[in-house]
């Protein structure tokens, strides 16, 4: 047997365990409100009546939960909606990207080696030892940028 609130009863209607929980409506709204703000649901379990179970959350205030949430949502969708007809630049590309799913394309070049055939640059001197050519810094990127051999750059 159950008592009126919930709690079981022994034969000789001793109340046994702990009564059900019931929510005020003043704990529905808190509910609703802080869901709506985002507020993590353990947090809102924290502060409902000195700390209850998520669990007891989530069974006793489902419908505050989502509303909450839903109520948000269509307030901030309503004010940046607003604020995009108005012309607001930042709104816009954040509607674009978010509601039409538009974005922005990096175009990432990759540099490729640069391979210089030694016989394109005549008039060089070359050091045997190390099998390389005696050539500026800046003559190298000047024939590595336009793609240009050592007699057609005029060096």
């Amino acid at each position: 047997m159950l008592d009126d609130n919930g709690a079981g009863l022994l034969d000789g209607m001793i109340p046994v365990g702990r009564p059900s929980f019931v929510p005020t409506d003043g704990e529905r709204l808190l509910a609703q409100e802080l869901s709506g703000f985002g507020v993590p649901q353990e947090q809102i379990a924290a502060l409902i009546r000195g700390g209850i179970c998520v669990d007891t959350l989530r069974k006793c205030f489902p419908r505050e939960l989502a509303e909450g949430r839903a109520k948000a949502n269509v307030e901030i969708g309503r004010r940046l909606w607003s604020k995009a007809m108005s012309g607001d630049t930042a709104c816009l590309i954040w509607w674009t990207k978010s509601q039409m799913r538009w974005r922005e394309e990096v175009n990432q070049q990759h540099a490729s080696p640069v391979t210089i055939n030694l016989a394109w640059l005549p008039n060089r001197e070359v050091d045997a030892s190390a099998n390389r050519m005696a050539v500026s810094q800046g003559e190298v990127e000047l024939l590595a940028t336009t793609g240009l051999t050592g007699e057609e750059s005029g060096h």
